[in-house]
């Protein structure tokens, strides 16, 4: 069966206020950069990535409780957006950077890094080779297609 738009909108409000995924009381969630090639599936796990750090692109932490939900006008969609901190999810790099660093994506973790909850590609990705650079990834979703059920 084929659940309804409320039906879905309210699977969407539960798994937006758990605790125990996306809406932890204390010890938010970070979105990590990714600095190798992956494909984000059901299925990926953290030790699938490189996260980076140090040099400014360590995770960040984002808004602990309760995230956003809802549905998307145009597309029907069920989208449930990660609240970012204070500052948002911003990364400028800083220090000195030997290499270039190039950023794939990023990937929703728990607070300790050890559990992957989602991740996202950069529309192409980013090379940071100096100090000043920035990666701004805005308000990152989760979203399911209008007409799929949890």
């Amino acid at each position: 069966m084929i659940g309804t738009t409320a039906l879905n909108n309210q699977m969407a409000a539960l798994l937006v206020a758990d605790a125990d995924t996306l809406a932890p009381a204390m010890n938010a969630n970070k979105i990590a950069l990714v600095t190798t090639p992956f494909t984000p599936t059901p299925a990926t796990v953290v030790g699938d990535l490189t996260l980076a750090s140090g040099n400014g692109l360590d995770p960040i932490a984002g808004a602990t409780g309760s995230q956003l939900a809802g549905t998307d006008p145009l597309t029907g969609d069920v989208v449930m957006t990660v609240k970012p901190p204070a500052g948002g999810y911003i990364w400028t790099s800083s220090g000195s950077i030997t290499v270039p660093i190039t950023v794939y994506g990023y990937a929703l973790l728990s607070n300790d890094l050890s559990n992957y909850i989602a991740g996202a590609l950069l529309a192409e990705p980013q090379i940071i080779n100096i100090d000043g650079q920035v990666i701004d990834i805005g308000n990152p979703t989760i979203s399911y297609p209008a007409g799929v059920t949890f």
